[in-house]
């Protein structure tokens, strides 16, 4: 893997050679020593990760990985950087995968671009990487967006009731905790739930993500007219409050139950911002599960990556921790995971497995319970009271979404 990291202050490179030594078998490093000479080292050779701090005359962090963005989009892109001020973050979001803190610990650093090379090498499969490389923005319901904006700008908002808002949108959601589970706001403290990632990242942060015309994209159209984003946006958040309801019935611990519902939430955000930005392939997803394949099979033919394994890579790449990551690649087949007793992964396969069954056929993404792998786990109840689970919180048929 050839790693690219770019700062302007000399000390701070010859610091990054030195705690990064004993890398030099894996990886094949470079350091520049600003944007312009990045991108003249980028041109010469391609990188697989570039590392950048934000603050640098000339030319930002920000500005530099906007342009490794266009020029090499399959790279992976983070923030190393000591300087948080909102505004910073807000022009580096559309183009950053990763915010770590700086002085940042050699071994987290050393682990976040690990975790990035590990991530990269999918490229094997090269239909992920051509998918989640071609990925503009993340997709917004129209209701809950003009409910967040409303929020913001009022007068007598709270950051509960701002939290509440954002909680209602898949992808403002998923933007806000990517930005949040990071060490650059918090080391080694992950924001599991929206309201303590605000508290991380701030109002003036939250506000100039929502508010700018980078980040987000708000979903136009009818769902039965090719737009099926906000159906599978309604589905995930239906399958996110089962999952933490099923955990709370089951006396999970309260962590258990937060990243039950992260992972419930973020589940299904690959088929989400595939669906919102390329709707004539995602009809045809939809036609091939009428004609009886699975979503993950129908996805598989037309993208040639699987919901799951789209989600996971996202996820992943996004910096969210490895039990959300666990859990979003194997719902589907939970005793794959490497969890044991009751995890997150066991929480959003029974969510899922529920919510899909008051789906339609050609709409339905999951597969059946897994009970032998439940009763292996000691999941308390039965399929009857896991299905007053759902009753409780959804209290209807999610309507038709995919799941």
């Amino acid at each position: 893997m050839r790693i690219l990291f770019v700062d302007d202050e000399p000390q701070v490179l010859n610091g990054l050679r030195r705690c990064l030594r004993d890398m030099r078998d894996e990886w094949e490093m470079s350091f520049a020593g600003g944007g312009d000479e990045a991108l003249a080292m980028l041109e010469a050779a391609p990188f697989d990760v570039v590392v950048s701090d934000m603050q640098m005359p000339g030319m930002t962090g920000a500005e530099l990985l906007t342009e490794v963005k266009q020029r090499c989009p399959d790279c992976v892109r983070i923030v190393l950087s000591g300087q948080a001020d909102s505004q910073s973050i807000v022009r580096s979001a559309a183009a950053t995968h990763l915010y770590l803190d700086k002085p940042c610990d050699p071994e987290r650093l050393k682990e976040a671009v690990k975790r990035a090379c590990r991530l990269r090498s999918l490229t094997e499969r090269s239909e992920i990487l051509q998918w989640a490389t071609a990925i503009d923005s993340v997709p917004s319901q129209p209701a809950a967006y003009t409910r967040i904006v409303t929020e913001l700008r009022s007068d007598t908002a709270s950051i509960a009731s701002i939290a509440e808002a954002i909680a209602g949108d898949v992808g403002v959601s998923a933007k806000i905790l990517q930005i949040a589970n990071s060490a650059f706001f918090g080391p080694g403290v992950p924001a599991p739930t929206i309201e303590r990632a605000i508290v991380f990242l701030g109002l003036a942060t939250v506000a100039g993500l929502v508010l700018g015309d980078e980040v987000f994209s708000v979903v136009e159209g009818e769902p039965e007219k090719g737009a099926p984003a906000v159906d599978l946006m309604e589905h995930s958040l239906n399958v996110a409050a089962v999952a933490r309801h099923l955990g709370q019935a089951s006396g999970c611990p309260q962590g258990v139950c937060e990243e039950a519902f992260l992972a419930g939430t973020l589940h299904d955000v690959g088929s989400i911002v595939l669906s919102n930005q390329f709707p004539e392939r995602f009809r045809t997803v939809h036609e091939l599960q009428a004609g009886g394949a699975t979503r993950d099979g129908a996805m598989t033919e037309v993208f040639g990556v699987s919901a799951g394994e789209m989600a996971a890579y996202l996820v992943g790449l996004w910096g969210f921790p490895d039990g959300i990551v666990e859990a979003v690649a194997a719902r589907g087949d939970p005793a794959t995971a490497a969890s044991s007793g009751i995890a997150p992964v066991t929480l959003l396969h029974v969510a899922e497995s529920l919510c899909a069954e008051r789906l339609p056929a050609e709409a339905a993404g999951s597969g059946a319970l897994d009970l032998e792998y439940l009763a292996g786990v000691g999941l308390p109840g039965d399929e009857e009271s896991w299905r007053a689970s759902y009753t409780a919180v959804a209290g209807r048929s999610p309507g038709p979404s995919a799941g």
